[in-house]
């Protein structure tokens, strides 16, 4: 049997929750959906989010310790296809870093890497 300090066995405290409805922030799939953090205390959401019929683009929510979009970046390819994030992280410089792919048109789905700066 494993014993777990006192703080462990603790429940945790809920310190904010937020629903983000469809306007302006249209609507995440459930799917694929990335968090990462900085030393800020901001956290980064990245998913996909339909914008058209048959259209999907990485979308990019930045919101502040307690929960408030600061801000909303979209990444999307020129076919109107399917646009995706695979990962994110903040690197040491406090950049977010998305990798994914997006479907251009002549081209089909390439690689997609991007630093966001917003400093």
């Amino acid at each position: 049997v494993l014993a777990l300090p006192a703080a462990a066995q603790a429940p945790a405290q809920r310190l904010w929750a937020r629903v983000y409805d469809n306007a302006p922030h249209t609507g995440f799939t459930k799917e694929n959906q990335i968090l990462a953090a900085d030393s800020r205390g901001n956290v980064y959401l990245v998913g996909r989010a339909g914008r058209a019929p048959g259209d999907s683009d990485i979308q990019i929510l930045k919101l502040d310790p307690d929960g408030a979009v600061l801000w909303e970046r979209w990444i999307a390819g020129t076919a109107r296809g399917e646009d995706r994030a695979m990962a994110a992280a903040v690197d040491p410089k406090e950049h977010l870093v998305v990798a994914g792919y997006v479907d251009n048109e002549n081209r089909g789905r390439e690689a997609v890497l991007t630093s966001l700066s917003w400093s």
